[in-house]
């Protein structure tokens, strides 16, 4: 081979994927080829169904392709990776070869394999990247090398690669781009002594951990040769597959750093950042213990002291850095305006990768929420709309009905057409209020939200680092995540059965996820997750929003008295007619209370986190990549009562903004008007107003609703009966066994 030229040397050998078909076959697996955003470039993947990746450049120095020896290596870390309660993927780069394609298109294509894996919800912290002979560092400089290569020369002059050491030392300064570099040769290789000057470069200018093995007896490329050879393990190839021994090493040496939370750190050249100010915590977990106890205070005390603070305030949780935002104003400078830098999320490992598999769309990075977001948005607004109407006016019908036929049941009447709507509208059929669904539904969205904000582990993703048989935590989320996937699984299977046969009716499942013509890109279980996060999380919440309407009746009767002669005034003091969406422009009151019901209940005390994804300077402070705002939702209101996003924040805001909110309106509205119309509430016993118990599958506030008279009874009949829900509707509820979270 050293006599042969590089294209001699290419025809004689298999190319690399043919060389890696061919081994999948012979390993009883299905080859798995992924094609770049430019068309040519192939990663080539290993499969375990792990989170972790390991990104692999093979040797050859440009010009060999791939061997089978690369990939039983690779095979062989997977296993050592497994023994050590890792599950590990490993996906191989198809670089084409010099001399026909010159360097730096390697560089490039090693560029582009590393950004399809972070755009495609990689986290950094999750992923280890091998590459053999040191030829690339791409995650930070990897666009640097290109456009300003010190290896101009070689470049003009075609040569497949550039020597390290022909560059002056200085232009390796800052390169911290990683926490640890391991540095492998052979004692016996010829390259040794250069390899050595090549480690002392790193150790004078790297803040990173260096390490260099140098074993006797060994040549170049020791872990190659071993399984080329089908010899046992090297030195090098042990020391390199001790995964168990290098992650807790690589954990415990990240710590030191990563536990700091953003405000703590220092940028570059030692910069100090500068953030509003904000209330003192303990060392380490900061002010975590307070939003704790804030969880339960119903008075949100903690959320409104930070007003006090300004507009800004600062509090440290964990590992992480938030910065409540206090007034519409900051808020539509920092979310709004600034929404292309500010639409990151924090990493969840156990909210995200744990228990929505990666699946729910609420606490994905950009890179994947953005596709998915597309989707949905274009299934919730515009004139998607409009034709959802007739859906949110038949099940609002069937409803009163139902508050008449089952009144003590109320708060089921309001879940049943939350989901039946959306279940219309995502599986194109009615949901069927059976008791394990309506407690099923609740316990998904109690779970989920719990995770967000309930598990240490989410404030110190790091801890995520550790192997799988050190993270104690995990056998308890993962059962909640299997029944979430096994219930997802029940709701979504029959539905894909008759779409697979052919027999389903028109809905978003069928129509903008797997129809081939469908713009959406990810697998099956992906669609699932898309379906079936629409229909948990828009049905919960404007259920819950009704309750709390049942609420406010009782609170503030005057106001309710008041909502009532607005609604009188458009549709008639005697049982004319039921209000309708086309009533939406003429009863702004309607839209008013609604904003202020989610206001002085909120759902959620403050939205999740909108990460800062670069550095930023806003009002004489400078906050680093990694600082995470929240909307304190719980500080002000401030009117345009047919805008229910103007000020008020429960659907987040800027690009993040919930992209069902417009169907969300339009159902309170309805619901608001029609049963502030044609009801009466009475509480059945003591209750306080500051407490709705949205987490229950019981009853969440002692009170029975009574329809005015006969001639509003008689309207809602004749209206239930023409749109033929009557019958429905007199369908007794099973008993719903009493359900709470644990917390």
């Amino acid at each position: 081979m050293t006599n042969l030229p590089p294209h001699q040397i290419q025809a004689l050998l298999p190319s690399t994927i043919d060389t890696y078909r061919s081994w999948m076959t012979s390993a009883g697996k299905s080859p798995l080829v992924q094609v770049l955003s430019d068309g040519s470039t192939r990663l080539l993947w290993q499969k375990t169904g792990g989170i972790k990746v390991l990104l692999f450049f093979h040797g050859g120095g440009y010009v060999m392709p791939l061997s089978p020896g690369h990939l039983d290596w690779m095979a062989y870390i997977t296993d050592k990776a497994s023994d050590a309660g890792i599950q590990l993927d490993i996906c191989l780069l198809e670089y084409d070869l010099a001399p026909n394609n010159p360097y730096p298109k390697q560089m490039k294509q090693a560029i582009l394999a590393l950004k399809h894996l972070l755009n495609t919800g990689y986290n950094p912290n999750d992923r280890f990247s091998a590459d053999v002979l040191s030829k690339t560092i791409v995650r930070k400089w990897g666009d640097y090398l290109v456009n300003h290569s010190p290896w101009q020369q070689e470049i003009a002059e075609g040569n497949g690669w550039g020597m390290a050491l022909d560059v002056p030392e200085m232009w390796w300064d800052g390169l911290d781009a990683v926490d640890q570099i391991m540095v492998t040769a052979g004692q016996e290789e010829v390259f040794r002594d250069h390899v050595l000057q090549l480690v002392g470069v790193f150790r004078r200018r790297s803040r990173a951990k260096v390490e260099w093995l140098v074993p006797v007896a060994e040549a170049h490329d020791g872990p190659l040769m071993d399984f080329s050879a089908k010899r046992s393990p090297s030195a090098t190839t042990d020391r390199i597959a001790n995964l168990r021994l290098l992650i807790v090493f690589v954990v415990l040496f990240r710590l030191r750093e990563q536990i700091k939370p953003p405000h703590k750190k220092r940028g570059k050249n030692g910069k100090k950042y500068r953030f509003p100010p904000g209330p003192s915590g303990y060392p380490i977990i900061g002010n975590l213990l307070q939003l704790g106890q804030a969880r339960d205070d119903v008075d949100h005390k903690f959320q409104l002291d930070l007003r006090d603070y300004g507009e800004m305030a600062t509090i440290h949780l964990g590992s992480k850095t938030w910065v409540f935002l206090n007034s519409s104003r900051v808020v539509t400078e920092l979310i709004a305006k600034r929404g292309s830098i500010t639409n990151g999320r924090s990493a969840y490992p156990v909210a995200s990768d744990i228990v929505s598999r990666k699946g729910r769309s609420l606490v994905l990075p950009p890179a994947q929420w953005a596709v998915k977001r597309r989707i949905m948005h274009h299934l919730l607004s515009g004139s998607a709309l409009k034709q959802y109407a007739e859906f949110q006016e038949l099940e609002s019908t069937q409803m009163l009905a139902e508050y008449i036929y089952k009144p003590k049941h109320w708060y089921q009447n309001h879940y049943r057409y939350a989901n039946s709507v959306v279940n219309r509208i995502a599986l194109g059929e009615q949901f069927h209020m059976s008791a394990h669904n309506f407690a099923n539904t609740q316990r998904l969205v109690a779970e989920f939200t719990r995770a967000i904000t309930g598990n240490i582990i989410d404030w110190f993703p790091m801890l995520a680092e550790l192997p799988i048989a050190l993270q104690f935590w995990r056998p308890y989320w993962e059962q909640i995540a299997q029944f979430h996937y096994d219930i997802y699984r029940s709701w979504w299977d029959p539905v894909k059965k008759k779409i697979d046969e052919g027999t389903a009716p028109p809905s978003f499942a069928r129509d903008g996820l797997l129809s081939p013509d469908a713009k959406f890109s990810g697998d099956e279980q992906e669609a699932m997750y898309v379906t079936m996060q629409l229909v948990e999380a828009r049905s919960d919440t404007t259920g819950e929003a009704l309750n709390c309407f049942v609420m406010s009746t009782l609170a503030y009767p005057d106001k309710y008295q008041k909502l009532r002669e607005e609604i009188e005034r458009v549709c008639g003091k005697d049982a004319e007619r039921l209000p309708g969406l086309t009533d939406m422009e003429h009863i702004p009151y309607v839209h008013a209370y609604a904003k202020e019901l989610l206001r002085w209940r909120p759902i959620f005390v403050s939205t999740p986190d909108h990460m800062l994804t670069q550095d930023m300077e806003f009002e004489g402070y400078s906050f680093p990549a990694g600082t995470c705002f929240a909307i304190n939702g719980v500080a002000w209101l401030n009117g345009k009562e047919m805008d229910i996003t103007h000020g008020l924040w429960q659907f987040g805001g800027g690009r993040r903004i919930c992209d069902g909110y417009k169907l969300a309106q339009r159902s309170l509205f309805l619901n608001i008007a029609r049963l502030a119309y044609c009801f009466d509430y009475a509480p059945t016993g003591p209750y306080d107003s500051r407490h709705v118990n949205y987490d229950t599958t019981g009853e969440p506030i002692p009170a029975l609703p009574k329809v005015r008279s006969e001639a509003y009874a008689k309207l809602i009949m004749d209206e239930a009966e023409k749109l033929e829900v009557l019958e429905m509707a007199q369908q007794e509820y099973e008993e719903v066994e009493s359900w709470r979270p644990e917390y």
